[in-house]
């Protein structure tokens, strides 16, 4: 049960990290961005309504909902292998 608490606990503290260093890393590509594209990419963002935010905070939102919509844990290994396998698979059909 201790084992599990703790897990637990690793995999909420891992969560919020990687919330909180990928706004910080949104904010600070904002801030660059907006260094070269701030005055257009604003203007087109007030024709939709929005208005009153600068660069790095617009980078700050992207950068935080951007991180609940990347996985923790990487598949594409598991993919490529099983593809690897059904290849091998078919080309043995093949030659019988």
């Amino acid at each position: 049960m201790i084992n599990f608490i703790i897990k637990l606990l690793q995999a909420v503290a891992m969560f919020f990290i990687t919330v909180v260093v990928s706004t910080l890393i949104g904010a600070i590509s904002g801030w660059v961005v907006g260094l070269f594209f701030g005055q257009p990419i604003l203007a087109i963002i007030a024709t939709i309504g929005v208005n009153g935010f600068s660069m790095w905070q617009i980078g700050a939102f992207l950068g935080f909902v951007a991180s609940f919509f990347r996985p923790l844990f990487n598949y594409n290994k598991n993919i490529v292998e099983n593809r690897n396998t059904e290849k091998q698979h078919i080309s043995t059909k093949a030659r019988r």
